[in-house]
């Protein structure tokens, strides 16, 4: 159920690239994820507070769960009275049980794009890698409780938003989506090496605007350079193809991790580092050894 409602994601990425041309589409990408960090800052900060039974005697650990149902429902409403079909070209197919895997086994053959799905493929499953087991670096590292917890993850959404939303917007303007997704790659793997070395909550706090601003950049510049090398009509399809990808990494994670983190604390910031550093060099990589061609493409 998880897995379809992920699904999602990539159906309002599609009606976005339907509804918007060229270089604006970076900027609407990346509000967005705007759109997705400001719930990020309510949603934990909402549900570290439901299982307080000091704050409500009907509160309990099933509560977040009852209030994330009637989030569902209420949205599900929402869509149907406000939202309109963005696409008029009919696309009827039967629906699979092995869609998923056969659109991950599409995205690595895909001529123009199997690189990019290669890179962000990589940086999924270290961001993944990142935010599933960071809980337990925060735990070790720094003694943080269940509410430390929730705030931290607020406090990442706050800063996703607002960066998406306002702070990259310039650099979205001056800069193209291929320099501005390998350089945040680059800085991204240093800013998780400097993590790694934090002792206070204070330190913690004070490094998480860097880590946001170069997380904001990244997303919408690689859902850019996606959209303008795909045909319009596809749009939905290989963006969808795209968030196959990067949840096919999401869930690998759990499965190569194992003890390791609980004896290796740091290890979610260096995986994920490693990740950033490798990311970086198969993009940089790409780029040079076919640049004309793959800005000509993103041009068109």
């Amino acid at each position: 159920m998880a897995g379809v409602a992920a699904g999602n994601y990539a159906i309002a990425q599609s009606y976005v690239a339907d509804e918007t041309e060229g270089k604006s589409k970076a900027k609407t990408f990346g509000l967005l994820g705007m759109a997705w960090g400001t719930g990020f800052i309510i949603g934990p900060y909402v549900g570290g507070r439901c299982v307080d039974g000091n704050i409500c005697s009907l509160f309990s650990w099933q509560t977040p769960f009852y209030v994330a149902a009637l989030l569902c429902l209420v949205n599900f409403f929402l869509v149907i009275a406000f939202l309109k079909d963005s696409s008029f070209i009919p696309n009827v197919r039967k629906i699979s049980l092995v869609a998923g895997f056969l659109d991950i086994k599409r995205a690595f053959q895909h001529p123009k794009l199997r690189t990019l799905f290669q890179v962000m493929f990589i940086f999924s499953f270290g961001w993944g890698f990142f935010t599933e087991f960071a809980p337990l670096f925060l735990i070790q590292k720094l003694s943080f409780e269940v509410e430390d917890i929730a705030n931290f993850f607020a406090c990442i959404g706050l800063w996703v938003a607002v960066c998406q939303g306002f702070l990259i917007r310039p650099f979205l303007k001056y800069f193209s989506s291929q320099t501005l997704l390998a350089s945040a790659l680059f800085v991204f793997g240093f800013l998780l090496i400097g993590t790694t070395f934090v002792k206070t909550p204070f330190q913690l706090f004070f490094i998480l605007p860097f880590l946001a601003f170069v997380e904001s950049i990244i997303f919408p510049s690689a859902a850019s350079l996606i959209s303008n090398l795909t045909s319009k009509e596809n749009q939905g399809e290989v963006l969808g193809i795209y968030n196959s990808v990067q949840w096919a990494a999401i869930g690998l994670t759990p499965l190569v991790s194992g003890s390791f983190i609980i004896k290796y604390p740091n290890l979610p910031l260096t995986v994920s580092a490693f990740c950033m550093f490798l990311g970086f060099s198969v993009f940089v990589w790409f780029w040079f050894r076919s640049k004309e061609k793959f800005l000509s493409d993103t041009a068109t």
